[in-house]
């Protein structure tokens, strides 16, 4: 037992001259930490630039394959003119997009959009359109972008 206790008296008598605290180790890193905070800040800029250059190509894509007055409008609600006039729809109410391009993507949403709604009104009567087709998904966008549709003129836009 004797060897006990001086084992626990050495062991108190560490603990107690132990700091209680950690030493900092940013602190003396501070600058190389700034420096590092820079470089990843132009790293993070360099990726946005190029999610907007990329962004802007697969656009321009989208476009000249699938121009308004071509577009497929059978294809529902995120298919055909309906889907990609809910895109630029959507791309338009992004803010960390710039205003030219946000002008230009809600114009372009337009464009599709009544591309879509010419084709349904042409249609409009014939039983086999389904319910997220044609009609329903081109006017679900021109509400979304418009508001709501006065009675009997769902399908018309101004």
């Amino acid at each position: 037992m004797c060897c006990i206790r001086k084992y626990d008296k050495n062991f108190f008598n560490t603990m107690s001259r132990r700091s209680r605290y950690f030493v900092n180790k940013y602190c003396e890193r501070e600058e190389e930490i700034i420096s590092n905070v820079l470089s990843m800040q132009r790293e993070i800029d360099d990726s946005r630039r190029i999610a907007k250059d990329n962004l802007r190509k697969i656009l321009q894509r989208i476009v000249d394959k699938e121009p308004p007055e071509r577009a497929e409008t059978d294809g529902g609600i995120y298919v055909g003119a309906s889907g990609i006039s809910y895109t630029f729809l959507r791309l338009a109410e992004c803010t960390a997009l710039e205003v030219e391009t946000s002008q230009k993507h809600l114009s372009l949403a337009e464009y599709y959009l009544r591309s879509s709604l010419a084709m349904v009104q042409c249609r409009e009567g014939r039983s086999n359109t389904g319910f997220l087709l044609a009609f329903f998904s081109a006017s679900g966008i021109g509400r979304s972008h418009r508001g709501p549709c006065p009675a009997n003129t769902e399908a018309e836009i101004s």
